[in-house]
C-alpha cells in the first residue's frame, strides 16, 4: 500500500488534509508538502476561503502566480 502524501492527490482538499496531516509522525512536514503539491495542481479550487483568505501575503502570492501563468502562456518562460 502506498502511503505517501502524494498518492492522495486525486482526493478533495479536506480528505488530503485528513490523510496527509492527521497521523502520527512528522505530520507537519508531510502536510506542508502534500498541500503545497495539491495547491500547485489545483490552486484554490475546492479549498474553503476561510482556510486562506486572511493569510498574510495571499494577494501578493496570487498575483505572482497569475503573472507567472501569463508569462508561460505567452511563451515567456525561463527559456523564453
Amino acid at each position: 500500500m502506498n502511503t505517501s502524501a502524494l498518492s492522495f492527490m486525486p482526493l478533495p482538499q479536506d480528505q488530503l488534509v485528513r490523510r496527509a496531516v492527521i497521523h502520527g509522525g512528522d505530520n507537519d512536514s508531510t502536510g506542508t508538502i502534500a498541500c503545497a503539491w495539491w495547491g500547485a495542481l489545483h490552486g484554490f479550487r475546492g479549498v474553503p476561503s476561510c482556510n486562506w483568505k486572511h493569510t498574510e501575503g495571499v494577494k501578493t502570492s496570487r498575483n505572482l502566480g497569475l503573472s507567472l501563468l501569463e508569462a508561460v502562456e505567452a511563451g515567456g518562460g525561463a527559456n523564453g
